[in-house]
């Protein structure tokens, strides 16, 4: 299984280390990579996609998007779950809900799920300490280790499923 990630400060980098984890506890194994760059993955080895990106502005990274659209043909034929990463805080924006049915549209995927994310101002550029503060987000982590790794067990447990 391979689970894949865009990450740009690390955040959903480690969501993706977690999925991963509680995938191959369940059984599973996983390989983990970072797709920020074009990576050399040969799709045709896996049979189910786990496939990740952060969230700014409503929309996943254009790397991981691109990602989704190179490899679409592999994709529809395997099991693929979608995570997104982010917003953080109660105030902060999510990925759109037309952009996330783009998404699973593009990939088949049979799930998505949305997690919050982590902000720390120090790491972030000009731009995105503009628009944190137009959403009034505050620093903080807001991930949901719980959330997470119950997603990674139902996936394990749907995949053990289907292959009964």
């Amino acid at each position: 299984m391979l689970v894949a990630v865009v990450s740009r400060h690390g955040s959903t980098f480690e969501i993706a280390e977690r999925i991963a984890a509680g995938l191959r506890t369940g059984g599973h194994d996983v390989d983990l990579e970072r797709i920020d760059e074009d990576p050399e993955i040969e799709l045709d080895r896996y049979d189910a996609c786990v496939i990740g990106s952060a969230v700014y502005e409503g929309h996943w990274l254009r790397r991981a998007r691109r990602f989704l659209s190179d490899n679409r043909d592999h994709l529809r034929r395997v099991p693929v779950f979608l995570f997104s990463s982010g917003p953080v805080g109660n105030n902060a924006i999510g990925v759109d809900n037309e952009h996330a049915t783009k998404l699973a549209e593009l990939s088949g995927a049979v799930d998505h799920r949305q997690f919050p994310g982590r902000l720390d101002r120090s790491t972030l550029k000009r731009r995105e300490r503009w628009i944190i503060d137009v959403v009034r987000a505050h620093d903080g982590d807001f991930r949901d280790w719980d959330a997470i790794d119950e997603w990674a067990a139902t996936i394990a447990s749907r995949l053990d499923a289907a292959q009964r």
